[in-house]
Parts: C-alpha cells; sequence; structure tokens
C-alpha cells in the first residue's frame, strides 16, 4: 500500500545492502508500530543495563574508542579503537538524504557522498552552505556494507542520531545511538542495540519532549509475518530499554507509522492484511508505549461498506496535537472492472478516536502545520485550510522528495528523481521550487 512520497520499502536480501532511500525523523510532538495479531503486550519492559555518566566526545575526532554504552542485550561489549567518519572536505557538493529545518536559517540534514556511510549536518543560512558535525561513528568496515543514520532535530542545539550498520556477512546487525544538546559539536554515546535481521524499511525515531523517546524498527520475517523492535529512553537518548521485540512482537500486521503526543500519549498504525473487514490498524498507548490497545477506525460514511469490499486497507501518515488530537491517512486497494486502484481518506479526532471526521484525501504523503493547515505531497500537490475537508492543487512536479515546512510558506525537499538527488527551496508554500547548491562550509 505505498504511494509515490511515503511508504514502506522491500525488505532487501540477506546479504544485500541495505540503504534506506531517506530517513524520517520528527519533532517533539510528532513522529513521520503494533498491532491487536501481535502487539507489545502487557510485559515489563526489559531494564537497561547501563550506569554512570557518558563522557562528551568531540564532532570530529581523530580516532575515539567505540563505546558500547547501554544496550537492551544480556550484556554489553567492548568495541576497539577505531577511526571515526572522515568529515566532508570543505567545498564538497554533499549528497541529501533528509532535511529537517528549524527556522528560515538553522537545521539539519543527513547525507553523503561517495562513501556508503552517511554525515551529520547543520546549517544557519537556510541550507545555501552547511557544517559537518558527523558524531564519531566507525566508517563502514569490512564487516560491513553501510552505515545509514536516521535522526530527530527539535530545535538548533539539540539532536538524536541513531546509525544502522548493515553487516556485510551473517551476523547481528547493529544500530548505535548518538546525542548532542550544543549543535552538533559535541555527542554523548547512548548505547548499541544488536539485531537479528534488516529493518524492512528506515527506523523511525521520535520523541515526545526532551527525555523521552522512541525507536521502532520492523523486520520481514517471511511467509507474510513481521516482527518489530520498540525501544524507549527517558533520559534524553543516553540509555535505551526494550518495550516489545521478536518472538513475542510477530504477527501478519506491518507498522506502517509512529506518533506521540507527549512522553505517555501516541499512535502507531499499519495494515492487517488477512484481518477481513478490519485491514487498517490504528493502536494508541497512554503509558509512553508499554501497552497499547487497537481502536477501531469506522469506514467512512460515504461507503459504509469500505472495509468490507476492499481489498486490502492500509493506515498510515500518524500526526498528533495532544493526547486527544490527531490525523492519519486510510488508504484502501479496491477491485474495478479495469483492474485494482486506491481510495485514500484523510480521518481526524479530537477526542482521543471516540469520534472521527474524515474526507477524500487526493493521495501523497500526509505534512500538518495543525490540525487545520497542511499538504498532501507527491508529484501532484495539493494544500488545505480546513482540516482536509477541502483541497487545492498547487503544482505537479516530476519528482519524488522528503519535505521540511517551518511555516505555510517557507520549505524545503530532497528531490529525488531515478537515480538523481537535489535540494530545493520553496517561498511559496509549493507552488514553485529552486535548486539549491549546497556546499560543506570550511
Amino acid at each position: 500500500m505505498d504511494d509515490s512520497c511515503h511508504g514502506p520499502a522491500l525488505a532487501p536480501a540477506r546479504h544485500a545492502k541495505a540503504s534506506f532511500p531517506w530517513v524520517i525523523a520528527v519533532p517533539l510532538a510528532l513522529a513521520l508500530f503494533l498491532s491487536a495479531c501481535g502487539g507489545a503486550g502487557t510485559g515489563s519492559p526489559t531494564p537497561d543495563e547501563s550506569s554512570g555518566t557518558p563522557s562528551l566526545i568531540p564532532a570530529t575526532p581523530v580516532e575515539t574508542a567505540a563505546s558500547p554504552g547501554p544496550t537492551p542485550s544480556p550484556a554489553a561489549s567492548t568495541s576497539p579503537t577505531v577511526p571515526a567518519i572522515i568529515p566532508f572536505p570543505p567545498g564538497t557538493t554533499p549528497e541529501f538524504r533528509f532535511i529537517w529545518m528549524i527556522d528560515s536559517a538553522n537545521g539539519w540534514g543527513i547525507a553523503r557522498a561517495a562513501e556508503p556511510e552517511d554525515h551529520v549536518l547543520r546549517t544557519s543560512d537556510g541550507g545555501r552552505s552547511w557544517q559537518d558535525v558527523t558524531p564519531p561513528e566507525p566508517p563502514v568496515l569490512p564487516s560491513a556494507q553501510s552505515v545509514d543514520a536516521v535522526g530527530a532535530f527539535p530545535d538548533a542545539r539539540v539532536g538524536w542520531v541513531a546509525y544502522i550498520v548493515s553487516p556485510a556477512e551473517l551476523a547481528p546487525l547493529e544500530i548505535h545511538f548518538w546525542r548532542t544538546s550544543g549543535g552538533g559539536q559535541e555527542w554523548e554515546s547512548g548505547g548499541r542495540v544488536d539485531l537479528s535481521d534488516f529493518p524492512e524499511a528506515a527506523p523511525i525515531i521520535a520523541f515526545g519532549d526532551v527525555d523521552v523517546g522512541w525507536l521502532l524498527v520492523e523486520q520481514f520475517v517471511g511467509m507474510g509475518h513481521h516482527a518489530f523492535t520498540l525501544l524507549r529512553t527517558q533520559d534524553g537518548g543516553r540509555s535505551w530499554e526494550q518495550l516489545a521485540g521478536p518472538p513475542d512482537s510477530e504477527s501478519t500486521c506491518h507498522r506502517t507509522g509512529l506518533a506521540f503526543a507527549n512522553a505517555s500519549s501516541g499512535w502507531i498504525t499499519g495494515e492487517c492484511p488477512f484481518d477481513p473487514g478490519g485491514s487498517a490498524l490504528l493502536e494508541i498507548t497512554h503509558d509512553g508505549g508499554v501497552t497499547w490497545l487497537p481502536l477501531q477506525l469506522p469506514p467512512p460514511p460515504q461507503t459504509p461498506e469500505l472495509f468490507r469490499t476492499a481489498l486490502l486497507c492500509s493506515a498510515r501518515s500518524p500526526h498528533l496535537f495532544g493526547p486527544e488530537s490527531g490525523s492519519l491517512v486510510v488508504t484502501c486497494l479496491l477491485d474495478s472492472a479495469g483492474g485494482s486502484q486506491e481510495q485514500s481518506y484523510l480521518y481526524a479526532t479530537s477526542d482521543g478516536g471516540a469520534t472521527w471526521r474524515n474526507s477524500i484525501y487526493p493521495g501523497g504523503d500526509l505534512y500538518l502545520l495543525d490540525p487545520d493547515r497542511g499538504w498532501a505531497l507527491s508529484t501532484d500537490s495539493y494544500w488545505t485550510e480546513d482540516g482536509g475537508v477541502t483541497w487545492t492543487m498547487i503544482q505537479t512536479v516530476d519528482w519524488v522528495g522528503q519535505f521540511s515546512f517551518v511555516d505555510e510558506m517557507l520549505g524545503w525537499a530532497v528531490a529525488q528523481s531515478v537515480d538523481e538527488s537535489a535540494l530545493a527551496r520553496t517561498l511559496d508554500g509549493g507552488r514553485t521550487w529552486e535548486l539549491l547548491e549546497p556546499i560543506i562550509s570550511p
């Protein structure tokens, strides 16, 4: 149930290079996974085994000890001293994979050049020049194929980054955590987590406030089954505990989205293709992700038989504006005489899901500034000012993108077309786009 801007990637083969086309990061109250047929359950979280206070590490040392820090694995291990990822030389033109702007001048990016490892960047001039503030993550070694990053950046100084290290051999996949409160000039290690298999799509990292956050990783385990790992930090990313993981998290449901309004209340969206009449998945938590309850979505009143007659329905793009207020998209695959076709609806609630307002959704990735204003972003882009009751088409482009808007007019995009990508900016809400020529500054 994919669309041109947002959707799951196919699970790579066990020895294939697991590289994500772009990553998803989120502001404090917004996250871009669980189900009744295989949810997190009500068990106690696995305690983290770390102790002590991590030391601050400069962003680009010549070499550093790769501290394993806390991990939900049975025991932590010690890594040898290895070089850190070498910063981009000044004058480099990076290839962006992700951008998140804080305001008109300040923002964060994740990019790479020729090497198969992601760099973390910062800008203070609206994206024209960038400083390489990559944490001291080890580079790709002979035992690994790539080092991909996902991140969350609530302001110009605070950031959390998770590096996903894809092994070349049959070995556990590693996730390394890093945290900065100084704009990337210094980083704290948040430890390491080992996973048994490749992520099915880019992991999602989300924070409900400056201390409490989550990382969700889903894996395809075969025969229509998926498993996920849900981790939580309550100390700003310095240590992590496992709330759910395989084999208990295995089910036939695929998770598509995660969002938190605060440290307690969150949503997980997905699809359960083997659940007749209810394949669109929404689960809610009010205890920080320890337990999740299924919430049944009603079919649109204009098509009351939709969930019963559709081939598949999927919930995605969750947005939360408070514990009781949120929106999501439901896309259904319909059987028709000319072949299958998709129909999407925007669902919105202001009472925690007790009642829903829904309307026809034009498709693409949902990007909301607030409950009323936002975009449906794809090769065709639309704007709404009334919570999706009406949509105005604003532009058609020949590329897909990952977007970051700071208000209804000013936004950026990592634009991708075939094997090319570029950084673009709009000053008029996506009606026109200008190409930027980003460069690494001294």
